[in-house]
């Protein structure tokens, strides 16, 4: 049950048929508002009512100003909803209300995302965006220019173009719903439902029901015109609410030739304005517009991720740790074989002085357990999933907040980094993340070691001393800063996720200094469960070509392996444009990751 305070002095209801004329006067102000002119008719929202797998009162809500209707939303399995407010209304948190209630009977009717169609660029579908809605699909509504006709199209022999007859009805709604299934990703509407919203629909008459049959008398293509008769506009509309024509008889002109009858038995009937709107999904705008109709409107559907009854979510602190890696543990064991974050990872970088948990991570629990998170640092989304919580919508919703979230805090792009060909690299790509570059884990065979380059007389490789932390975070910066593209990361939060990481030991910290003593490179690195890991490594920029990075690698895993470690590794990437170093040394790729960014502007 939606229990989110509405506004003060106004209430909300469930909905009767009764209430389709005040819905109707809702709906049709804020479309003059936003449009200059209503696309809506009553009889619309009768018909849609009446429909029998529609229950009025379960499925709507009014938002009620006194005795006045002044916002109202629905909602049409399987993910179909619409909302309007009163434009004399706006501003008064209605619309958030109305797309949170929504949205939550959705989620109680076990969808998984839900969507409504707002005018681009209108009150509504800024209000949307704001709130996290992506764009599912854009929408145009057409007209012909007045005295503009669609040029006629021979029909095949035998072919001819007429009203349905009753008894044809069952096969109009099946080749309306085999064409239409095609491109909407819905269950097939009954024909009850279908005839509620046509040939029951108020005002129906049986001359607005045209198809083309073939010489054997079969319905092969069909046509849908209903009336408007708007008191603001210049005369009646026929408006094509529904064509198409079945797949083996496409390519032969009987959309065209559909088009033609229809508007002209509708001029016939009265009308002045001729239209029809179609969507992005379809691919039939080109179509519509090579035979002279012109966009009138556009529309946008936007959408958002709902998670599953029965999750809750929360903001994350540091008491989280744990089982935020848990979750990471089990996601790169599923997808991995292996696990590549560890505790102490999570750890020093939640500890950072610069991290506000509580505005940037997000966790999803069942019974109380965490089993998915997802968080924003520094322009990267970083996320997780338990791999049996797969295909229920989880991780679209987690990727739509970090992405609200990353728009909230002003972000012109988000990027992720993900394993290759993952469900979470087809889950970015789904979105419109676009790859930025590739990054690649690598490993030395086992058994095998790299051989240390004699280093430049004076030169040594050594433990880091506390007073060296310094010229290493300083020597790690500069190099890091040559290709990536963040700020520098100011000293102590450096350090956090260094020697201020749980676990640090001296000897993980490692230097090279010349003959004067002075820091000029360093390596960090770890082990866990046996292996080690180099986080960092770099030399500075005029002691490059020298093998000093050789040595700090040799160095580096030797120790490690001192310490127990059974496998050595590190990461690179494109942008480094070290992989040709580590693998002249002897390393291999282990395993591929891909760096994919969305522009959020």
């Amino acid at each position: 049950m939606y229990d989110a305070p509405l506004p003060p002095g106004l209430t909300s209801r469930p909905l009767a048929p009764a209430d389709a004329t005040a819905v109707y006067e809702t709906i049709r102000a804020q479309e003059v508002a936003d449009l200059g002119h209503a696309e809506i008719e009553e009889a619309d929202i009768v018909g849609d009512w009446q429909r029998p797998s529609f229950d009025v009162a379960a499925s709507t809500g009014g938002v009620v100003d006194g005795d006045e209707m002044v916002g109202y939303a629905g909602f049409s399995e399987p993910d179909r909803a619409e909302a309007s407010v009163r434009p004399t209304h706006r501003g008064r948190g209605i619309g958030t209300w109305l797309a949170g209630w929504v949205s939550d009977l959705a989620r109680s009717r076990g969808a998984s995302v839900v969507g409504m169609p707002v005018p681009q660029g209108s009150p509504g579908d800024l209000l949307l965006a704001g709130l996290g809605h992506h764009v599912r699909w854009t929408s145009w509504v057409l007209q012909l220019p007045a005295g503009a006709s669609v040029a006629e199209r021979p029909l095949p022999d035998g072919h001819a173009v007429r009203a349905a007859d009753p008894d044809e009805y069952p096969a109009v709604h099946t080749v309306i719903e085999d064409a239409f299934l095609e491109w909407s990703v819905r269950e097939r509407q009954s024909y009850e439902d279908f005839a509620a919203t046509v040939v029951e629909r108020p005002g129906f008459e049986p001359w607005q029901l045209r198809v083309v049959v073939d010489p054997a008398g079969d319905v092969v293509g069909v046509s849908t015109v209903q009336m408007y008769a708007d008191p603001d506009a210049a005369g009646p509309e026929a408006y094509i609410a529904r064509l198409a024509t079945r797949r083996d008889q496409r390519g032969r002109g009987l959309a065209q030739a559909l088009m033609v009858d229809t508007f002209a038995v509708a001029r016939e009937h009265g009308a002045v304005v001729c239209g029809l709107s179609t969507d992005s999904r379809t691919g039939a705008l080109g179509l519509y517009e090579k035979v002279g109709m012109r966009v009138t409107d556009t529309w946008v559907n936007r959408a958002v991720h709902l998670l599953p009854a029965g999750l809750t979510t929360r903001p994350l602190g540091l008491d989280d740790a744990a089982a935020v890696q848990t979750v990471i543990a089990a996601e790169e064991t599923a997808d991995l074989g292996r696990v590549t974050v560890e505790l102490d990872d999570v750890v020093g970088e939640w500890q950072r002085e610069d991290r506000d948990l509580a505005a940037t991570t997000i966790g999803v629990e069942a019974d109380g357990r965490l089993i998915g998170y997802g968080e924003v640092d520094d322009g990267h989304a970083f996320a997780g999933l338990l791999p049996e919580h797969r295909g229920r919508g989880i991780g679209r919703w987690i990727a739509q907040w970090t992405e609200q979230c990353a728009r909230a805090a002003g972000l012109e792009e988000l990027s992720g980094q993900v394993l290759a060909d993952a469900p979470g690299d087809r889950l970015l790509r789904a979105r419109g993340y676009a790859e930025r570059f590739t990054a690649w884990d690598l490993e030395l065979p086992p058994g095998a070691e790299i051989a240390a380059r004699p280093l430049p007389a004076g030169h040594v490789v050594r433990e880091a001393e506390q007073a060296d932390r310094e010229a290493c975070w300083t020597v790690l910066e500069d190099a890091f800063l040559e290709w990536s593209d963040r700020e520098r990361r100011p000293l102590a939060d450096f350090g956090s996720t260094t020697w201020g990481r749980p676990g640090f030991e001296p000897w993980n910290l490692r230097v090279v200094n010349d003959a004067d003593g002075t820091v000029v490179g360093a390596a960090f690195v770890t082990i866990a469960d046996g292996d080690a890991y180099v986080h960092k490594v770099a030399v500075r920029s005029d002691q490059r070509g020298r093998g000093l990075a050789t040595a700090l690698l040799a160095d580096a895993f030797a120790v490690a392996r001192e310490h127990g470690a059974q496998v050595q590794r590190l990461s690179t990437d494109t942008r480094a444009g070290a992989r040709t170093l580590y693998e002249k040394v002897g390393m291999v790729v282990e395993s591929t990751w891909v760096n994919r960014v969305l522009r959020l502007t």
